[in-house]
């Protein structure tokens, strides 16, 4: 049997770990862990300011239509390090290193990890689905309905309606304050 973890990183998703952890232990399963990074989310940030003697972290954006070289911004002669590519690599590394340590923690080191580049994180993990003839998929739910299923959308309903594998759905008792 082939287990299928869809995973986005953060604290919430990670609720299904436990559960399906132990599943795949009584179960034999053969573990995949999967995140799916968002290319819109990769992109360059990281600047050098030889005037401020620092550099500026992920956080930062350069504001749109600004020039790099302008008077009324600290960080005029401001030096881009990093690529568009470079930055999909970093955050493609990042999300790789998260997942072998999901692996290390929950499944002895012994689950297979991948991290797929793309804009639609239902679409990303149904071609995996395919690929790699999956059996179950475990993921976290928000359990949204109604209008905020509507507004903000929902991968686990979307893997629902296409039936390309049964899911395992957790929905963690605690939600964020601001999801409650």
């Amino acid at each position: 049997m082939k287990l299928l973890i869809a995973l986005d990183g953060s604290k919430f998703a990670e609720e299904v770990l436990g559960p399906a952890a132990e599943l795949a232990a009584r179960c034999g399963a053969e573990v995949h862990l999967l995140e799916v990074v968002k290319e819109s989310e990769s992109r360059p940030t990281r600047f050098i300011s030889p005037t401020a003697g620092c550099v500026l972290g992920a956080g930062y954006e350069w504001p749109r239509g600004v020039p790099m070289r302008s008077p009324e911004h600290p960080i005029e002669m401001g030096v881009l390090v990093e690529t568009a590519a470079q930055a999909e690599e970093r955050t493609c590394c990042e999300a790789r290193e998260y997942l072998d340590g999901v692996a290390r923690r929950y499944f002895h080191g012994v689950a297979k990890t991948k991290v797929m580049l793309g804009e639609n994180p239902a679409e990303e993990i149904l071609d995996y689905i395919e690929l790699e003839k999956v059996d179950l998929v475990a993921m976290a739910t928000h359990g949204r309905t109604g209008l905020a299923k509507l507004l903000l959308g929902s991968v686990a309903a979307k893997l629902l309606r296409a039936r390309a594998a049964p899911l395992f759905l957790v929905r963690p008792q605690k939600l964020p304050e601001w999801e409650a």
